[in-house]
């Protein structure tokens, strides 16, 4: 393959990956710029697409040269003065160019075809368009939308571009939004001002203003061809003298072709280029809007998280109805009873006589499980409550919100029960190691592993703050009873270190619940944001785009 055949090779690839990328960029966050965003990304593949990789596979092509402009402004008039004939339909009501007509060499008609937009081909042999195709398209400031888009999908296309404006519309915006659009491209750019009455003079000064203010700094009244109000022939076409001047700038197009071709694929590719590097750019700036998405939802769980942990240390994370019941089933209260006479009568009871009932532990237990696992859905609930309500007020987070997000999720429960299985269970594995020596587990043979491991259950739920084994005799109730119990079998120092230990573990694993919730917003998250490594791949992409188009003299 020659070197110059695989250059351009080479730089088509890197075209077809720079487009790719940019069409899988979605910035479905909702933040200010997101329009504008997605809007370069569009371009830029757009221009790849739709203008670098057609002509690049064909440089000897007829030149596309585009006329465009706002409503009334006479373009249909023009291309139909040029051409000696009509080619481009006037209608009655404006707009009246509604689809892109395209004035081609006969040769070039199944070329033409591929212009966007429906066209209408008008074939001719006329002189004019020995190497070059003049394409008319619909208003650009059409109230139908749809027509704005098929006029500048046309322009993507173009090598150079025919402005034709009036003294009554060049100040219009939208016009000059695309005027910006292709002088970032380096297109050449013809400008006509249409319809000049003896008294509108100043507005081609206002318009080389205009047009040094959007991107053409060396823009002089002279460079504007200016067309006067003229009564049209009888074919409603303008006089040959008043185009002439339209005529010759074709031409000199013509005569250009191989630099005019040269300067709008160097522009387009830098214009595909920079549109890379700012897409990559706002796909670094929409990772960091996410980040504080989920720094918000992340901290409501988080908040929830903390309020367990807090409750759990103060003891009445359960409510105090239900741990008395609970304790009523454990026969705690009778246990209350029999220490307040004496550590003589407890003695007894602990020295013989059966264990805690095992169905009294089993209904406990169960309470407990359900107990916990209502708590914690209830507390997951607030926390995406609180979530949802910092995610409204934030117009980048707003689309994320479905109903839903904004309930519980469906394996919530299931982790809850998991959760609190499994830190039942390790509660009876630490009593079991902390009975290990022969003196305890004979202790606990009096009210069984299970027992006193529900017995120490109830300590965690009870708040037995300031109550002391020194107060135990003085009925102290049946918080300190249970408390009492775990001392004895134990010691003081062990019943504490376990009840501790637990409650630790029961808030971690509570926590862990809340916080794996809040996977869920960041799962949405996620699913709205684009990845890093595409901003990243966007990167190089546009740098090996850069340095193949300087290899070819493009740059």
């Amino acid at each position: 393959m020659p070197p110059e055949i695989q250059r351009t090779a080479t730089l088509r690839a890197e075209i077809d990956r720079t487009a790719d990328l940019l069409d899988s960029v979605r910035f479905d966050l909702g933040v200010v710029d997101q329009v504008a965003r997605r809007k370069t990304a569009v371009q830029g593949a757009t221009i790849a697409r739709k203008y670098l990789q057609p002509r690049l596979r064909n440089l000897d092509a007829p030149l596309l040269v585009v006329v465009f402009g706002p409503t009334g402004a006479g373009k249909y008039t023009i291309v139909n003065s040029l051409a000696g004939t009509t080619v481009s339909e006037p209608g009655a009501l404006r707009p009246t160019t509604r689809r892109p007509v395209i004035w081609c060499h006969r040769r070039n008609e199944i070329r033409a075809a591929a212009v966007a937009g429906d066209p209408v081909i008008v074939t001719d042999d006329h002189p004019l368009l020995d190497g070059l195709t003049i394409v008319d398209t619909p208003d650009l400031d059409s109230y139908v939308a749809e027509h704005k888009e098929i006029a500048e999908s046309v322009l993507t296309m173009a090598d150079a571009a025919l402005f034709v404006t009036t003294p009554q519309r060049y100040a219009d915006a939208v016009p000059w939004e695309v005027v910006e659009d292709l002088v970032d491209r380096s297109m050449p750019l013809v400008v006509i001002a249409n319809r000049l009455s003896r008294r509108s003079s100043g507005a081609v000064a206002d318009l080389t203003a205009l047009l040094r203010s959007n991107g053409v700094p060396d823009a002089r009244t002279d460079l504007i061809i200016q067309i006067q109000e003229h009564r049209l022939k009888s074919d409603g076409r303008l006089p040959k003298a008043a185009i002439e001047r339209v005529r010759s700038e074709i031409e000199g197009l013509v005569e250009r072709r191989t630099n005019v071709i040269d300067q709008t694929v160097s522009g387009a590719l830098q214009a595909v280029a920079v549109a890379a590097r700012s897409t990559a750019a706002a796909i670094d700036r929409q990772a960091t809007e996410g980040e504080g998405l989920w720094d918000a939802a992340l901290s409501a769980f988080e908040s929830q998280a903390e309020e367990v942990a807090l409750h759990l240390d103060r003891g009445d994370l359960v409510r105090t109805e239900v741990v008395t019941r609970w304790q009523r089933m454990l026969g705690v209260t009778d246990l209350a009873s029999i220490i307040s006479r004496g550590w003589a009568r407890l003695r007894d009871v602990l020295g013989g006589g059966d264990p805690v009932e095992a169905d009294a532990v089993a209904r406990v237990g169960s309470e407990a499980r359900d107990e916990l696992v209502g708590l914690v859905t209830m507390r997951a609930q607030r926390a995406i409550t609180a979530a949802v309500t910092a995610w409204e007020i934030e117009p980048a987070a707003r689309g994320l919100i479905t109903e839903e997000l904004r309930k519980v999720g469906d394996t919530l429960v299931g982790e809850a029960e998991h959760q609190v299985d499994e830190w039942l269970a390790g509660i009876v594995d630490l009593i079991h190691d902390q009975g290990r020596g022969r003196y305890r587990l004979a202790r606990l043979a009096s009210v069984g592993i299970n027992g006193a491991a529900t017995l120490l259950l109830l300590g965690i739920f009870a708040s037995t703050a300031g109550i002391t084994g020194t107060e135990v005799g003085v009925a102290a109730g049946a918080a300190a009873a249970q408390q009492t119990v775990l001392e004895h079998l134990f010691g003081s120092a062990a019943a504490t270190s376990l009840a501790k230990q637990a409650r630790g573990d029961l808030a971690t694993r509570l926590g862990g619940v809340l916080v794996s919730e809040a996977s869920r917003f960041h799962q949405a998250i996620e699913a709205a944001t684009d990845s890093i490594d595409t901003g990243e791949a966007l990167v190089r992409s546009a740098q090996a785009l850069s340095d193949a188009a300087e290899e070819l003299g493009y740059a």
